[in-house]
């Protein structure tokens, strides 16, 4: 079950990936630099939940 918040948080970070990148690449560098902080924290947290739950 906890894999599957995991996939879910991978899911949202590509998607999340490709807006920031798009945002980049119209010179919009604060907001994709915002996008990208959102695709870390949908990448770590799923992962740090998934280590420290027993």
């Amino acid at each position: 079950m906890l894999y599957i918040h995991v996939i879910i948080g991978i899911l949202a970070a590509i998607h999340a990936f490709a807006y920031g990148r798009w945002l980049m690449n119209n010179n919009n560098r604060w907001g994709g630099s915002i996008v990208y902080l959102i695709v870390l924290c949908c990448l770590v947290l799923p992962i740090y939940r998934l280590v420290i739950t027993p």
